[in-house]
This record gives C-alpha cells, sequence and structure tokens, in this order.
C-alpha cells in the first residue's frame, strides 16, 4: 500500500510546516486598529566619515602662540627702563639740590662769621682807641704833682672814659645803657636781681629796691645785650608782725 505524497508535513502541534510560527499571539491591524505596525526595511548606515589629519596640522606654531607674551614682556623692559632712567634723574635732582643746599648753608657761615669776625673788629678798633686815650691822660697826670687839684681832674677823665665807651656804643652798635627806678616793677627779661630786700610793705614786693649795675640794650628794644642789675624788695609778713607787736609796745 502506498502512501499519497500530496499530504502536507504537520508540526507536533498539528499547524502546517509552512506556516509561519509565532511564540505568541500575532496583533493584527484589526484586533488593534489605528496602532501602526513596525516595518522592516534596509539597515541605515550609523557609520561616520573619518577624517585624516596631517602631521603638519597637528604641529604648534609656538611662536604665534607666544608672540603676544614677548610684546607684554618687552612693554615691561620699556617701563622698567623708563623708571630706572625717572629714578637716575631723580637722584641727579636730589643731589644737585643737596648740593645746592650745602652751598647755601656753607655761604650763610661764611657770611655769619664774616659778619661777627667785622663786629668784633669794630669793636675791638674801638677798645684800643679808649685805650690809646688813657694812656694819654696817664701819661699827662704822671708828670703832674700829687694834689687834690690833680686827683679831681684824674678822677674827672676816668669818668670820661666811661662816657666815651658809652657814646662808642651808642654811635657804632646802636648800643645804649639802661637804668631803673626805685619802686618800679622787676623785670625778669631786663634785669637780673642780685639782692633782695625784705620789707613790710606787700605793696613793694618784686619792685626793685636799687639799680646796681645798669643794663645795655639796642636801642629799638629788641635785644638785651646784658641785663641791668638789681636790688629786689621780698615781702616778708613777719616784718609787719615785729612792727605791730613794737607799737603795741
Amino acid at each position: 500500500m502506498t502512501k499519497s505524497n500530496d499530504q502536507e508535513p504537520l508540526f507536533v502541534d498539528g499547524t502546517a510546516a509552512d506556516e509561519p510560527q509565532y511564540d505568541g499571539e500575532m496583533e493584527t491591524a484589526e484586533e488593534n486598529p489605528g496602532e501602526e505596525l513596525p516595518v522592516f526595511g534596509e539597515a541605515e548606515d550609523f557609520s561616520e566619515e573619518v577624517v585624516v589629519v596631517s602631521e603638519n596640522e597637528l604641529r604648534v606654531d609656538w611662536e604665534t602662540v607666544l608672540q603676544p607674551v614677548w610684546e607684554s614682556l618687552d612693554q615691561i623692559r620699556s617701563v622698567q627702563a623708563q623708571l630706572s632712567k625717572d629714578f637716575s634723574a631723580k637722584l641727579k635732582y636730589d643731589a644737585t639740590k643737596q648740593e645746592q643746599i650745602d652751598k647755601l648753608y656753607r655761604d650763610n657761615q661764611g657770611l655769619q662769621e664774616s659778619m661777627i669776625e667785622k663786629l668784633k673788629s669794630q669793636v675791638l678798633l674801638a677798645v684800643i682807641e679808649q685805650i690809646d686815650d688813657a694812656e694819654k691822660q696817664i701819661s699827662h697826670f704822671d708828670k703832674q704833682e700829687e694834689t687834690e687839684k690833680n686827683y679831681a681832674k684824674l678822677l674827672s677823665c676816668f669818668r670820661d672814659v666811661t662816657v666815651s665807651f658809652q657814646d662808642m656804643l651808642l654811635e657804632r652798635f646802636d648800643v645804649f645803657p639802661f637804668q631803673s627806678e626805685p619802686g618800679t616793677a622787676f623785670e625778669p627779661k631786663r634785669q637780673r636781681a642780685l639782692k633782695t630786700m625784705d620789707t613790710a610793705d606787700e605793696s613793694q614786693n618784686r619792685t626793685i629796691a636799687a639799680s646796681l649795675r645798669p643794663g645795655y640794650e639796642k636801642s629799638d628794644g629788641t635785644l638785651v645785650l646784658r641785663p641791668e642789675m638789681v636790688e629786689v624788695f621780698r615781702y616778708n609778713p613777719a616784718l609787719q608782725t615785729e612792727s605791730q607787736t613794737e607799737e603795741k609796745m
């Protein structure tokens, strides 16, 4: 008995061998209306284009890159050179200025010393003239007899010498003597107290009791060459108490 070759081969589950096999249920457009089914077609080519770079293109142009740095350094060097030039000029100016100050100081010192020497010379010449006059008087009275009349003349000559010195100070150096009257107020800037005298009168405190030596000052009163030597009253309350006690007795 022959078998028919027209019978289609079957799988174990009884389906035909030429039917497509699916693991699950097949979805159809009728079962899921409105949903697009995936379309299977040719695969898209996602390969990227390969760019070939030459060795020269990879080489860095350091000269171009560092050019701004070199320019900045040149500017810094230029500023440094200008600062150094200015600093040197300042030092030179300061040195010149200091030299001028030193010269002015030396000139001023020389002028002061010259004025002092000139003043000394004038004073010495004036003193020499007075010495010459005194020697003439001495020579004259040395030949005279020692009489009371000649003694009075000699004393008058010495007084004249004093007056001559005062005239010399006034005429040549604009300096004149001054003396205070008793009872005037004591002036520490123009007077020096050599002695004190106690007094019971408080109103006499720190007033002039007597002028011992004249003072000398410039005629305009701007400079006191030598203060006046004076005796000054000093108030002593004990003297007033003693005086009252004596009056009661």
